[in-house]
């Protein structure tokens, strides 16, 4: 800086020195000073939280009965080996080791191992990754050697990469609509209308935008403004949600109260069988966000017996 030096109040305390060298700019005809200033920061140090990923599953590997039944076995001789050796442990402790068990086996032989883009697009292949990555790389270099004697020879390599992952890109996305639609024309024969559809949901995204869903008052007009469709669906959800109601206190007094049999109370008691938790598993749905545990579905319905048993 010359002749002063601007601090912001919030670090005004942290400049140490500050010096004019007179004799600095006396070479170059001119009345200004230069200025030295010596300030110290103290930088605040982030911790770095770890990300924790959820386990994705490739469908395609939970149909074939090989790795289910080895998974089942491995589930098997763990549970064992846990009971052997741990005969002390509380039920967290014994919890844990089950979700811990499952996760790790899961991942070892349902994980889906695809390298998946940030995008998300499906035509994206870790082998144009790879290429793009390469582009990248070669722009950095040239960017580092401009103005230099091997500036030519790192722009020519970037500009011929980059020729290569255009041509490798769309010729990639061409195959990529040619197999989708020969999974639709597949599907359509086969008279599957439910994949076929899934594919096109896929394909139009995250489904109809709200701002361009038409909106109408009582009397059956088409409402334009925003403002007057947010006022509609407030009438709507207002009067859909708020009923009037009176509550007879005598009424519900009059209601006699369930009462259950000493043998029905016996069997509701009772420990649930091998049979009744495989069958509650079997009942929950697929492709469902997992609990606190993160133990998707599709593996507990995976390890049949097993998993029941150690349940």
């Amino acid at each position: 800086m010359l002749d002063y030096v601007l601090v912001n109040r919030k670090f005004r305390s942290s400049v140490q020195d500050v010096r004019a060298h007179r004799g600095a700019t006396g070479g170059i005809g001119t009345d200004h000073h230069l200025f030295r200033a010596k300030i110290r920061l103290h930088l605040k140090c982030r911790r770095k939280t770890e990300k924790k990923y959820r386990l994705r599953l490739d469908q395609s590997k939970l149909t074939d009965n090989c790795l289910v039944s080895a998974f089942q076995i491995d589930l098997a001789n763990e549970n064992k080996s846990i009971r052997r050796d741990n005969k002390t442990l509380s039920v967290n402790e014994k919890f844990t080791n089950f979700v811990n068990s499952v996760l790790e086996r899961g991942r070892h032989y349902f994980g889906n191992n695809k390298s998946i883009h940030k995008g998300g697009k499906e035509w994206f292949t870790p082998e144009l990754k790879e290429i793009v990555d390469k582009k990248a790389k070669a722009y950095v270099d040239w960017q580092l050697h401009r103005s230099t004697t091997n500036e030519n020879k790192y722009r020519n390599r970037y500009r011929t990469l980059a020729k290569i992952v255009q041509n490798k890109v769309y010729a990639r996305q061409h195959a990529y609509w040619e197999e989708l639609s020969i999974d639709i024309e597949n599907a359509v024969k086969v008279h599957d209308p439910t994949t076929t559809f899934q594919i096109i949901r896929r394909l139009r995204g995250n489904g109809q935008s709200i701002n361009r869903m038409a909106v109408q008052d009582k009397n059956g007009l088409t409402l334009t403004n925003s403002k007057d469709q947010l006022n509609r669906w407030k009438e709507y959800f207002d009067e859909m949600l708020n009923v009037d109601t009176t509550i007879n206190e005598q009424v519900l007094q009059q209601i006699p109260s369930p009462t259950l049999h000493d043998e029905e109370l016996s069997r509701q008691d009772a420990v649930p069988t091998v049979d009744e938790v495989v069958k509650a598993i079997g009942q929950i749905k697929n492709k469902k966000a997992p609990g606190k545990d993160d133990v998707p579905a599709e593996l507990l319905k995976a390890g049949g017996h097993y998993i029941a048993e150690w349940l």
